[in-house]
């Protein structure tokens, strides 16, 4: 009996109960690899990777009836072909995290920025190219609330033209996009406005620069107001190219 391992040890092993157990040798998925006279179960230890098995599919969302049928499906290019859809899913899920991760440390990153320099000041920085989606001022009126567009979107001015924006745009992916911020150093400052006062800010930051000195249009951002926690405010950055 030493190559046999109770229920209770096995269930222990393996990091499930022993209800667990019975359910899987009732549904014919785990059965023991021994029972006695007494009716007593004993499991073996190779049966621990067949337990892992149960549970990585139980992982990816298989039901047990599911992980069943493929356990007991006797055509391998069938198999085989459930195997491969289950690995789809799971490289879905690597690129979903992959996307948290980067959203994650964007918005770190965007918030130790904030942190740094505050409100109303200006201070220049360092970008490397940003990849946008850009279109034209929609016609007739225009409610400039930032609301649930994304971590990087904002509307345009062209040189000398800062009464009225014309263009709005999304960050995305190079091969979306339409238009690029190109790398170099900016001018650059935070505002906090009620949406009201959204517009304003741009003659203040005029005024804390040099214009003669810049080139390229006057970039304006929400700056994550949706997770920053001012009450019906919005963070907004200004920024626009040194020469």
């Amino acid at each position: 009996m030493k190559y046999f391992m109770t229920t209770g040890e096995f269930a222990k092993f393996c990091q499930v109960t022993k209800r667990v157990l019975f359910y899987y040798d009732e549904l014919d998925l785990l059965k023991p690899a021994y029972m006695n006279e007494k009716g007593y179960r004993y499991y073996a230890m190779h049966q621990f990777d067949q337990m892992n098995t149960i549970k990585l599919f139980q992982n990816l969302g298989m039901s047990l009836k599911d992980i069943q049928e493929l356990i007991r499906k006797e055509d391998f290019v069938e198999k085989k072909k459930v195997l491969l859809e289950q690995f789809d899913i799971v490289n879905q899920k690597i690129q979903e995290f992959e996307d948290m991760r980067n959203n994650l440390m964007f918005l770190t990153k965007r918030f130790s920025v904030l942190q740094q320099y505050g409100f109303c000041q200006l201070f220049e920085e360092e970008i490397e190219d940003e990849y946008y989606y850009r279109e034209t001022k929609p016609d007739g009126n225009i409610w400039l609330g930032y609301m649930n567009y994304g971590y990087q979107y904002g509307v345009m001015f062209e040189r000398n033209q800062f009464k009225s924006f014309q263009w709005t745009f999304k960050r995305c992916q190079q091969e979306e996009a339409n238009y690029m911020k190109p790398k170099g150093r900016y001018y650059a400052a935070f505002f906090l406005l009620k949406n009201e006062e959204i517009l304003t800010c741009v003659p203040n930051f005029l005024k804390m620069l040099h214009y003669e000195k810049t080139y390229g249009p006057l970039y304006h951002e929400d700056y994550c107001s949706e997770i920053a926690g001012f009450k019906e405010q919005y963070v907004i950055k200004l920024s626009i190219q040194i020469k």
